[in-house]
């Protein structure tokens, strides 16, 4: 978390219960995260992690190796007539990465390497959900991201994609599959039978818009002037990824396009459809970062999670951090902001709808700007469409069934008992685990199609990479100091792996 924002809620944590006053770290050996190394070629390879990048590994050797940072990139010593490349996130728990194997391919030279992690799992994020298919369940992204620990409670409206009936029930599926427990207060499903020809998508807040006629952009331009226009052109996998480090807009490091569209006529309310989603890469950036603060932070933030502020603090944290993608309208000579696309996650893309108002204008077209986080945000398609309905009322069905794959669960319909309710009392699938939720399947007039979206309240909690409760105090306090910590940590992660990129490629030994 941003430490000027984490050190608020630490003067709450003066105030807590001595339960969760962690203690301080007094050896930077309690960091060190150790992988096994298999080199299982006739080749010298060159291992490089972003702070100590001289380790030799000769032929044939089978080691145990230390490391204070989780990014890994593996190359063929130079001056053995052979080339070969090879980069990893490594995923750690209780001090233990996993394991790192690299062999000489079948035919030719090279590397054919293959990572292994070890059986705790990964970081946590969020829910995943899924959707039942007559193929198997699907999965359409995450749920309730940034609900992090009980404080930060909130509700969430995912949108499932086409929704079939398997034997006249939809199902979906909560997994808890990263390395965390979700807890969940209700759910349920919200269907809005609609006109064909409209959309259905969901606003920053939740609300359900009905939507029109979109139309595709007729140019976009990145923070250097380049034509992106292909990628956001339709839904089809292709995105752009702003990782320009270089670039600054507003005393801040972001990346940008600038998207031009036909200014609708009349001028009015119009929806402008964002689709896109977090990175990966940055959500191991944040658990990176957690990480150099010690294995009791997250303790303590699950401790002070009840002061009043928390949920606010968490949100304004990933707004400000770089979770989030900011939209502005050109309103010449400046821009005028419009909005925040929210933390999405990396499981998959969602379509967010902002409501536009655009300034007056004889111009015939109208530019919208899309700013992020170098390496925070894949944007997979832009689109403008006209508003028909601000304020669909959905039919809300309530679970007819649920089966929990839990340890402790008993068989019993837990649906109509603890899910059905906004009544505090939760149902918790721990790491590992699922919740399959069924509902009705009521079949829409032979003219209308369907949209569906899963109504989830609830919060998730990591579970602990390590069991030791100390924090680095020092690392976190001078962090708090700084400015925008996180997003220059960010950066600099970025700077490394192009680094170790460019290396790689010239085969040149490490400084």
């Amino acid at each position: 978390m941003e430490p000027r924002i984490v050190a608020r809620i630490l003067v709450a944590a003066v105030l807590a219960p001595a339960a969760v006053q962690p203690g301080c770290c007094d050896s930077e050996s309690d960091y060190t995260y150790t992988y096994s190394f298999y080199n299982d070629t006739p080749f010298f390879v060159h291992v490089l992690v972003p702070d100590a990048n001289r380790l030799w590994i000769p032929p044939d050797a089978h080691l145990s190796l230390g490391t204070d940072s989780t990014s890994l990139t593996v190359v063929i010593a130079p001056g053995q007539h052979a080339e070969g490349r090879y980069s990893t996130e490594m995923v750690c728990c209780d001090g233990e990465c996993g394991s790192v194997t690299v062999r000489r391919p079948a035919h030719g030279d090279g590397l054919d390497a293959s990572y292994t992690p070890p059986s705790c799992g990964s970081s946590g994020s969020c829910p995943y959900v899924y959707v039942a298919t007559a193929a198997g369940f699907a999965r359409v992204g995450e749920a309730l991201a940034g609900a992090l620990n009980r404080g930060a409670r909130r509700e969430d409206r995912v949108p499932l994609g086409p929704l079939a009936a398997v034997d006249g029930r939809y199902r979906v599926r909560l997994a808890a599959e990263l390395l965390e427990d979700d807890t969940f207060d209700s759910v349920a499903l919200d269907l809005v039978d609609h006109d064909p020809a409209l959309e259905v998508v969901a606003d920053t807040d939740g609300t359900l818009l009905a939507v029109r006629d979109p139309v595709a952009p007729l140019a976009v331009l990145d923070a250097a002037g380049r034509d992106r226009l292909p990628p956001l052109l339709a839904d089809d996998g292709d995105a752009w990824e702003g990782i320009n480090a270089a670039s600054v807009l507003d005393d801040r490091v972001r990346d940008w396009v600038t998207v031009e569209f036909p200014r609708p006529a009349p001028a009015g309310d119009v929806v402008l459809l964002v689709r896109g989603s977090n990175t990966a890469f940055l959500q191991d950036s944040y658990h990176a970062y957690i990480r150099q603060f010690g294995p009791g932070l997250p303790k303590l933030m699950r401790g002070t999670s009840a002061f009043p502020a928390y949920r606010p603090i968490v949100e304004g944290l990933l707004r400000s951090a770089g979770f989030a993608l900011d939209v502005a309208v050109e309103n010449l000579p400046d821009w005028k902001p419009i909005g925040t696309l929210p933390a999405i996650g990396p499981a998959g893309p969602r379509t967010v709808a902002l409501r536009l108002s655009l300034p007056p204008s004889d111009a015939p077209t109208f530019r919208v700007r899309l700013a992020v986080l170098p390496g925070a945000w894949r944007v997979e398609q832009v689109r403008l469409a006209s508003l028909v309905d601000a304020a669909l009322e959905p039919r809300t069905l309530a679970p007819i069934g649920s089966v929990l794959d839990a340890p402790d669960a008993d068989g019993r319909d837990l649906a109509s008992d603890l899910l059905a309710h906004r009544d505090g009392r939760t149902l918790v699938v721990p790491y590992r685990h699922g919740l399959t939720v069924l509902f009705d399947a009521p079949a829409p007039a032979p003219t209308l199609s369907r949209s569906a979206f899963l109504r989830v309240e609830g919060w998730y909690e990591e579970r602990d990479a390590s069991p030791l409760p100390c924090i680095r105090w020092r690392n976190l306090f001078s962090a708090a100091l700084g400015q925008n910590s996180f997003a220059t940590f960010v950066l600099e992660r970025l700077r490394k792996q192009e680094a170790i990129r460019l290396l790689a490629g010239l085969g040149a030994s490490a400084p």
